[in-house]
């Protein structure tokens, strides 16, 4: 079953009929593949799925993102350790910041992101055992706010970001990340 699971959840993001076609796919078929991604085994996720989903925004970024969020949701085994998610982490801010018309989907998949890294965090800090990952999700956590946080201030390569519509894009990434972490 976890093959299966990552051969269907890898071609979903890599398939050009699905995450990589030009449209926006149904939200019930990216809600159709949360079983499948929550099935996936142990480090499938960042091996298979998060690579073509990396590709797939650089793309085409809004049917990416249209069911990242939810792939992101569903993915159970997820590093966040792993240096593809703070990847998959700057590019969602870029996107946020400069693609109006996926920044729904953006702040949907921050959200999902900002959820994952808090019930890692939370998991870790109620066992033992877990410390070095509930230290990455902190890692990511603080990692997404400062991303936002620094292009706000005017800090990043981009210089000051004037436009009305960009900075309170960012600051909205900032409060989907804020609410990931207090759903959890």
């Amino acid at each position: 079953l976890g093959e299966l699971a990552t051969a269907l959840a890898s071609q979903a993001f890599a398939g050009e009929r699905f995450v990589a076609a030009r449209e926006r796919p149904p939200r019930a078929l990216c809600a159709a593949f949360g079983p499948v991604l929550a099935a996936l085994p142990a480090g499938a996720f960042e091996a298979s799925v998060l690579p073509a989903a990396t590709r797939a925004l650089r793309r085409t970024p809004e049917p990416a993102m249209a069911c990242l969020g939810a792939a992101l949701g569903a993915a159970r085994g997820l590093a966040l350790e792993d240096a593809s998610v703070a990847e998959l982490a700057g590019l969602l801010l870029g996107h946020l910041r400069t693609k109006e018309s996926a920044r729904g989907a953006a702040l949907a998949a921050l959200r999902a992101l900002g959820q994952r890294a808090a019930s890692v965090a939370a998991a870790s800090g109620a066992a033992s055992g877990g410390a070095g990952e509930g230290a990455a999700a902190s890692a990511l956590e603080a990692h997404l706010v400062a991303g936002c946080v620094t292009l706000l201030q005017g800090l990043g390569p981009e210089g000051r970001i004037k436009a009305v519509g960009e900075r309170a894009a960012l600051a909205a990434g900032l409060l989907a990340l804020a609410e990931g972490a207090a759903e959890e």
